[in-house]
């Protein structure tokens, strides 16, 4: 009687099981393998455990370099302002040179009607005695030098450019170049060699023998040098230089 009364009962929980099971898998039919039922249950309405999918994206072993391109701007637009500085196009006093000294001028300066040509090798000749005699009496200069390199440098008279004995000028005396960009350098105050007009050179600056700038009577060959006057670099690419344009620059009020 036990033997007999056990199989109708073994039957009873097999069918209420399978009843169980299948109820389970139709709430799920519209998603056959749905995520938020826990492994056991998925084995047992499936028979397969299916692994979840990582909850966050896998990163990069290495993040990629973002080429920086924000000097090239940069560059181009310096490169653009020395090619404005300093073209093959004359007068050598262009807009855009003016435009960087004309800060460094004296305040009474910056107030001029216009600048005016003083001299020029291509106007007026290799002279120094016609130099002299276009400038004497004309009051501050601006000289303006194109080197044999293409380099554009000079410096500010503070007073008429004409023969004197010794140094003459003010501090407000400087010295200019485009070397490597625009770069003005002012009297230090270190001495009074600010400025040499003689026969047989004009110069700017001096000291231990070494000039910031001079020319020769022939007003062909130059030197530049580091200078205690005005604390300049050397204006030109190479210590010595051949001039190849020379400009000087009067004010008119």
């Amino acid at each position: 009687m036990a033997e007999s009364n056990s199989q109708p009962l073994f039957s009873l929980l097999v069918n209420t099981a399978s009843s169980v099971v299948s109820n389970i898998a139709s709430i799920f039919d519209d998603d056959p393998k749905p995520d938020s039922l826990s492994g056991f249950v998925r084995n047992l309405v499936y028979g397969t455990e299916i692994e979840s999918e990582p909850s966050h994206e896998t990163l990069p072993e290495s993040t990629p370099t973002i080429p920086d391109t924000t000097q090239e701007p940069v560059a181009e637009e310096q490169q653009l302002e020395q090619e404005a500085l300093v073209n093959d196009e004359l007068p050598l006093l262009n807009v855009h040179l003016m435009k960087k000294i004309h800060p460094y001028l004296p305040p009474l300066l910056r107030e001029a009607e216009e600048t005016v040509l003083l001299y020029s090798l291509d106007e007026h000749g290799i002279s120094i005695n016609t130099l002299y005699k276009q400038t004497s009496e004309k009051g501050s200069c601006l000289i303006v030098i194109k080197d044999d390199n293409q380099t554009v440098f000079g410096g500010f008279c503070s007073d008429s450019l004409e023969p004197q004995t010794g140094f003459h000028g003010n501090g407000s005396c400087f010295l200019f170049t485009t070397v490597s960009g625009f770069q003005v350098y002012k009297a230090t105050g270190k001495n009074d060699y600010l400025v040499l007009s003689e026969q047989h050179c004009i110069a700017f600056g001096g000291g231990q023998g070494k000039f910031g700038l001079w020319m020769d009577d022939q007003l062909l060959n130059g030197h530049s040098e580091p200078c205690a006057t005005f604390g300049n670099i050397r204006l030109s690419k190479d210590a010595e230089f051949k001039i190849v344009h020379l400009e000087i620059w009067g004010f008119r009020m």
